[in-house]
């Protein structure tokens, strides 16, 4: 089982709806017993009289639900935000997923796949067994903003000096839809993200000024990294760059 996918599932709830996974405030709900998500898609009868006697059926919409059995426990921060949007039917950001048994990974894990959105507690039903700890069953139905994995970040970064600019090449994966630019000038230690003018390709980023006359970046030595966008999430990041000096 070294190598089963699944075997080490996580489920993280946020307390913000619409989160990137990449973004704050992210709780590994701890001592779960069990999750169980239910998915199928809701059939429609589309029989005409060209079907040559058969009824036929289309599929249209998911039906997804997730129910998670875990521990009544006020000190757990990742409960109290399940009872507290079920008790003020607010929305949540919640992610249920899987990755590769015996490797530690997070919530931004590129290998990491399952369900991710904004979500709504329909159910929150207390279990007081007299020969068990007390257990809450939670139910939670998507709303908007649904994932069903983590966008991949770009592979293959890379820098260079071109003509007084820097040049960052990257390689796109298959569900990018964009991309974020984070620089560095202290060789990684901290990243700024960068939202001055660039001049895009289809696998490179110039970091140039408007007139296109020189470097929108200030001279220094920099490394970057990039994030990938996809199904409106933003990926883990890239492996930084080598340094580059203007």
């Amino acid at each position: 089982m070294s190598n089963a996918f699944g075997c080490e599932a996580k489920t993280f709830v946020n307390a913000t709806p619409d989160q990137p996974i990449t973004g704050t405030g992210w709780l590994e709900a701890k001592i779960i017993r069990n999750v169980t998500c239910n998915d199928g898609k809701k059939e429609v009868d589309v029989t005409n009289r060209s079907c040559g006697g058969y009824e036929q059926t289309d599929c249209y919409f998911d039906q997804p639900a997730v129910n998670i059995d875990i521990p009544l426990d006020p000190a757990s921060a990742a409960f109290v935000v399940l009872e507290t949007a079920y008790s003020t039917q607010a929305p949540i950001s919640a992610a249920v997923l899987g990755g590769p048994s015996g490797t530690a990974w997070a919530i931004t894990a590129s290998a990491a796949r399952g369900p991710v959105g904004t979500w709504t507690v329909t159910q929150f039903e207390i279990d007081r067994n007299v020969t068990d700890i007390q257990r809450v069953k939670v139910t939670i139905k998507p709303l908007r903003n649904m994932s069903v994995v983590a966008p991949q970040p770009p592979s293959g970064v890379s820098a260079a000096l071109i003509n007084g600019c820097i040049d960052v090449y990257f390689t796109n994966n298959a569900n990018h839809d964009g991309f974020n630019v984070y620089y560095s000038t202290n060789n990684g230690n901290t990243f700024t993200q960068f939202d001055a003018y660039l001049d895009v390709g289809s696998n490179w980023i110039r970091f140039m000024n408007e007139t296109g006359g020189g470097s929108s970046l200030p001279p220094g030595t920099y490394v970057f990294r990039l994030t990938s966008g996809g199904d409106g999430w933003e990926s883990r990041p890239s492996p930084t760059t080598n340094s580059v000096t203007i």
